[in-house]
């Protein structure tokens, strides 16, 4: 009995001593209840002890974190409908971590990551639902919810647990996420502003929370969360902080409202400590932190729980358990949608044209700029070759003094005629229109390419004529050089006039004869071989 005498004397001590403390520092800390274990049945009182004490030591300066969000919650009440709820939710995180921050001074270092998550589980929650804000979201506020989104991941920081864990330390993985949300920030900005300026101060706000948060971070944990040596796990932190009860713990009480007095024995007659001469009654502890979202159960926590719904596993198995009603919402199709049912104007697939309005002055259209009229050119290059380009309605061009070793190339003309006299190696036409040609012998090749309405004339002889990509090609050939190879590929309109001349015995032929060059084929397979010939029209 003398025993238990002592103690309780030792408790009324320590209690003198932490009251004498608060007032001279005026100081808003939590006050601990004494708990009560049961004595084994030898005895029949309970005696008070003295549990860890788990004063807040850091809500001095945590609370320039809460006035930001509150001032930050202000300005969201100005713009209120989505903008609001977002706001409460990374409100909510804020305060997630509030309750988070007394673990570091009354817990031990977890001993797994399965400890930790289960601490930080309702700072987990509010990032996970502040994260599905902009998922899927085709609201006008999705950079909003960006914003929120990539903001909270700074309350992360709490998880920190040394260099090696993945992350950086908490005042710099604080500033990352402020840069990361600057990016959805200055579309709000951009988007917003210019129509309502309070969109610009919930930005500013938002950045003052995440400022105020790093400046707490860089002056209470520049390395990161620091645990109390041989403290409490985080199971008993938990369970304490939830007033649940146990049978090796006393649960956390609310702060007493008058000064805790010796504990009483259960039996009549027994010895109670005496009461101190001159002590002066303790003053009411303060309220306890309110928090900064709307109290539990009002209008908007109810708003956005309906909003969020179920997620997770609890969401997939309620759609599963919800049987035939999953089409219950489903629209059921009428005859009158059906395409089938549908008169024929309205079945089309493509739409008519607009038709133009009255009145209405169609906008001119831009010609195509005609291209820069180049010089023209007409000489003999190096002894070898007459150039002879960009002639335009010249009819009488006549290219005289030739050699058998010369070549003739003729470029960009139009509305020419080009008499070559005498004998040539090869001649060339390339990109030319309305031209006519006009030679003696040729000893190679003549060659058209790339050209348009154009005449040519051989008075002499000429082995090879080459026609590629042309259209409209009169070739005017004597009965001397029957012999001539005309070769034609990507070309239309060819067709080849063979001029009268004398016959043997002086006799006079016929006029001139006329045949055009085949355009169209067909291909079959004959005698183990595809066989390509002109196609040919029966009847005519």
């Amino acid at each position: 009995m003398e025993a238990v005498i002592a103690r309780l004397e030792a408790v009324a001590t320590r209690l003198e001593a932490t009251d004498g403390r608060l007032r001279q520092s005026g100081a808003s800390t939590a006050h601990a209840v004494p708990a009560t274990v049961s004595v084994p049945q030898g005895g029949s009182k309970s005696a008070p002890i003295t549990p860890p004490t788990s004063k807040y030591q850091d809500q001095d300066s945590f609370s320039q974190v809460i006035s930001a969000t509150t001032a930050f919650l202000d300005v969201a009440e100005r713009i209120g409908g989505e903008v609001l709820l977002a706001s409460r939710t990374m409100a909510a995180g804020v305060q997630s971590v509030r309750k988070v921050l007394p673990a570091f001074q009354v817990c031990r270092a977890p001993s797994g990551p399965e400890e930790l998550q289960q601490l930080l589980a309702p700072v987990a929650t509010q990032l996970e639902a502040a994260g599905k804000l902009g998922s899927g979201s085709r609201s006008p506020y999705l950079n909003h919810f960006k914003v929120v989104g990539e903001a909270a991941q700074a309350l992360s920081w709490v998880a920190y647990s040394g260099p090696n864990c993945g992350m950086r330390s908490p005042p710099d993985h604080v500033s990352d996420a402020l840069q990361a949300a600057e990016f959805y920030a200055n579309k709000v900005l951009k988007d917003w502003r210019p129509k309502d300026a309070t969109h610009g101060e919930w930005v500013a706000a938002l950045k003052a929370v995440l400022k105020a948060m790093q400046d707490f971070c860089a002056a209470e944990y520049p390395r990161g969360p620091a645990w109390k040596e041989g403290g409490l796990s985080a199971a008993c932190f938990l369970q304490g902080d939830s007033g649940a009860p146990s049978s090796t713990r006393a649960p956390a009480a609310q702060p007493p409202s008058a000064p805790p007095a010796a504990a009483t024995t259960s039996q009549p007659g027994a010895a109670q400590p005496a009461k101190r001469a001159g002590q002066v009654p303790r003053a009411p502890p303060p309220p306890p932190p309110g928090h900064l979202t709307k109290p539990r159960g009002g209008p908007a926590d109810e708003e956005l729980r309906k909003a969020s719904g179920p997620t997770g596993v609890a969401a997939l198995f309620a759609d599963l358990n919800r049987g035939t009603a999953v089409t219950a919402g489903l629209r059921k199709v009428t005859a009158d949608m059906k395409t089938k049912n549908r008169p024929a104007q309205e079945g089309a697939g493509i739409a008519a044209p607009a038709k133009p309005q009255a009145g209405a002055v169609a906008a001119p259209q831009r010609a195509a700029p005609t291209p820069a009229a180049q010089p023209p050119r007409f000489e003999l290059v190096q002894g070898q070759k007459w150039a002879v380009e960009h002639q335009v309605g010249v009819p009488d061009l006549v290219v005289a003094d030739t050699e058998p070793k010369h070549t003739v190339y003729v470029y960009g003309c139009r509305n020419s005629t080009i008499q070559v006299k005498g004998k040539v190696n090869a001649i060339s036409l390339d990109k030319c229109s309305r031209v006519g040609l006009l030679f003696d012998r040729v000893v190679a090749s003549v060659e058209l390419v790339n050209s348009s309405s154009v005449d040519v004339q051989c008075t002499g002889g000429v082995p090879t004529l080459a026609i590629d990509a042309c259209d409209g090609v009169q070739l005017y050939l004597p009965r001397s050089s029957l012999d001539t190879d005309v070769t034609t590929a990507k070309s239309s309109g060819v067709n080849i006039i063979v001029l009268a001349g004398d016959e043997d015995g002086g006799k006079e032929a016929e006029g001139p004869a006329e045949a055009a060059v085949p355009e169209q084929f067909v291909t079959r397979f004959r005698d183990g071989a595809w066989v390509t010939t002109p196609v040919s029209h029966s009847g005519a």
